[in-house]
């Protein structure tokens, strides 16, 4: 588990060259509230999954942090490509619909991948939003946990 440190107080940079740089004792990846992962950090996040360099990482757990649309649909379409993630929880309150939509409708052509645990507690979902988290893991053989308290 990494917490984060190096490059200032709040700079995820250090994190994510640990994700990059595939260090095998690396499986579940947390960032607190308190550091800066927004559309940069997420979008570099998303790159490295795609890049295939990363190979251990099996757990994203990022709540707190306000991340854009564009970002999160980026990062749904890596968790396409990557298939070792098997939970995550990302973006905050204000994440909302818009935001579900975007990450969600990514994992739409693989039935949600290899998540098996998908944390989207207090993130302003509507009806809207909640439906196509159902259609995206309707017919998951691997979800098994899906979070949505305070919605």
């Amino acid at each position: 588990m990494v917490w984060g440190s190096n490059g200032g107080f709040k700079s995820c940079d250090s994190i994510l060259s640990r994700v990059e740089n595939d260090e095998s004792k690396l499986k579940e990846l947390v960032i607190l509230p308190m550091k800066t992962f927004g559309k940069e950090e997420v979008e570099r996040l998303a790159k490295i999954l795609m890049s295939g360099k990363n190979h251990n990482l099996k757990s994203i757990s990022a709540s707190g942090h306000s991340v854009p649309s564009s970002a999160l649909a980026k990062l749904g379409a890596a968790l396409k490509s990557h298939n070792g993630i098997n939970h995550i929880a990302i973006g905050d309150e204000n994440m909302g619909d818009e935001g579900v939509i975007s990450f969600c409708s990514e994992l739409k052509d693989v039935n949600g991948g290899t998540l098996e645990t998908l944390d989207l507690t207090f993130k302003s979902i509507s009806k809207e939003g909640a439906k196509i988290i159902g259609e995206v893991f309707a017919s998951s053989e691997n979800l098994k946990s899906l979070l949505l308290y305070r919605n």
